[in-house]
């Protein structure tokens, strides 16, 4: 067997280097001060454990690799975890199955497990289990919440033990402290471009959007929509193309034109129509083709507009009835 100053080399395939670096445990390296101090002969196994006082306390730990000084510092009996930065998952205990990548990435880790933080105190508090926080500082404050998608430098920074929430861009979620939360933005903001909350499965967007070549544009902040256009010429909806419907409905008109049949309402005469006609060209209070054609119809108005002209010509057809029955009446008499 041959030495190096500072390596063992074992039958068991065990390597160290390092002042009171791990001397046992099966398939493993070692490499700092105190590295694998604490190992149980033959009780860990495949474990890689580089920096002074990576995994101090380890005993019976599997499959786990380390890298950074006083990385997962506490770990017992922790397995299957991989752990990358000075002090990250320092208190990690029991835990398996995580991912830590950072200075003090997920530090206060003690036996929670399936959790992947990257990033500078990434998941710093968090002492909860499948997790993934990705970024300086994201999920930094949050202790207990669990199943949490954070991604961005201090996404859900402020939030302590929601859970279940999804925060993507920078400061996402910031001062979000609730639990089944959609926030994708790019600032601390509490009005996210897009917001959801997954209880009640609502989805809110504060701003525009198009869906596909503006043939759908929703603009939410003066609350319009355009189909086929993005202009709706100062209208809620606006249509570029035909629209098919069963039924449309205009609720809550105005001045409907009931008021033809008072005993006080004044009708035209009929010369005064004819005479209206012959120079305008279109009956009295009804659009021209001319307006038609620059301004559109409004359908509650235009449907106003010729009921009423129904119900004056109604009222004409009376008339003109009493007047024929006056005559029938006369010729009747002689």
């Amino acid at each position: 067997m041959a030495f190096l100053p500072g390596f063992v080399w074992s039958q068991y395939d065990l390597t160290n280097y390092g002042t009171n670096s791990g001397a046992t445990g099966l398939k493993s390296s070692y490499f700092g001060v105190s590295a694998g101090y604490s190992v149980v002969a033959y009780s860990a196994t495949d474990n890689t454990l580089i920096g002074a006082y990576s995994s101090k306390n380890i005993t019976s730990g599997t499959y786990n690799t380390l890298l950074g000084s006083q990385s997962g510092y506490t770990m017992t009996t922790g397995h299957y975890n991989a752990i990358v930065g000075s002090s990250s998952g320092y208190s990690l205990t029991t835990g398996q199955y995580n991912t830590m990548m950072g200075y003090k990435a997920g530090y206060s880790a003690t036996t929670s497990s399936n959790n992947t933080f990257l990033g500078y105190q990434a998941g710093y508090k968090s002492t909860y289990s499948n997790n993934v926080y990705i970024g300086y500082n994201s999920g930094y404050n949050n202790t207990i919440g669990t199943c949490n998608t954070l991604i961005g430098a201090s996404a859900g920074y402020n939030n302590t033990s929601g859970a279940r929430n999804v925060f993507i861009g920078y400061a996402a979620g910031y001062s979000e402290t609730g639990s089944n939360k959609l926030y994708i933005a790019n600032s601390s903001t509490t009005t996210p471009l897009i917001y959801g909350d997954f209880s009640t499965n609502a989805l809110t967007i504060n701003g525009s959007f198009t869906v596909g070549t503006s043939n759908l544009y929703v603009n939410t902040t003066n609350n319009t929509v355009g189909i086929g256009t993005t202009d709706t010429k100062g209208y809620k909806l606006g249509v570029n193309g035909n629209i098919i419907a069963t039924e449309v409905v205009v609720k809550e008109y105005v001045n409907w034109p009931d008021y033809v049949f008072e005993n006080n309402y004044k009708l035209a005469e009929l010369t005064e129509v004819e005479a209206y006609v012959k120079e305008k060209k279109h009956l009295p209070g009804v659009p021209s083709a001319n307006e038609v054609k620059d301004n559109g119809v409004a359908l509650g108005e235009m449907n106003k507009i010729l009921l009423q002209k129904i119900e004056e010509m109604m009222l004409y057809m009376i008339q003109q009835q009493k007047e024929i029955d006056a005559l029938k009446q006369q010729i009747n008499n002689k």
